[in-house]
């Protein structure tokens, strides 16, 4: 006996498709930091292990130079719908040899004021 309120079989196997076509949509690729936390970090006098801090997370790579110097890679991007919507942020730091912070390299949709800005894109201390 079937009872009247109960849902039919297309019902319940077209939910079972969107489910199953829905969920891999969405993606991430990095790992997610703070990007505020570049508010903390002052060229010359900031080192490695306090933007890891102020970030909140590792880089996603980084590039040691043929200078001594090394390139630190923030990355992270979120998509659903298959890039239909989608959200990226990205933060390319530079590091002397000796660990200490020397500027930003380059962002990407990541806010700051403007001096702020300026003061993370100078030269920041020469490299010894």
């Amino acid at each position: 006996m079937r009872r009247a309120d109960a849902w039919p079989h297309w019902v319940l196997a077209g939910l079972v498709w969107l489910a199953c076509i829905a969920l891999p949509a969405c993606t991430t690729t990095g790992g997610n930091f703070d990007e505020t936390g570049l508010n903390r970090l002052v060229p010359g006098q900031s080192t490695y292990v306090e933007a890891v801090d102020a970030l909140g997370a590792l880089p996603a790579v980084t590039y040691p130079q043929s200078d001594s110097t090394m390139l630190a890679h923030w990355r992270y991007k979120a998509s659903a719908a298959t890039d239909a919507l989608y959200f990226r942020k990205e933060a390319m730091l530079q590091f002397a040899g000796d660990g200490r912070f020397l500027r930003v390299i380059d962002t990407t949709n990541i806010l700051l004021e403007p001096w702020k800005r300026r003061q993370l894109l100078g030269t920041g201390a020469s490299v010894p």
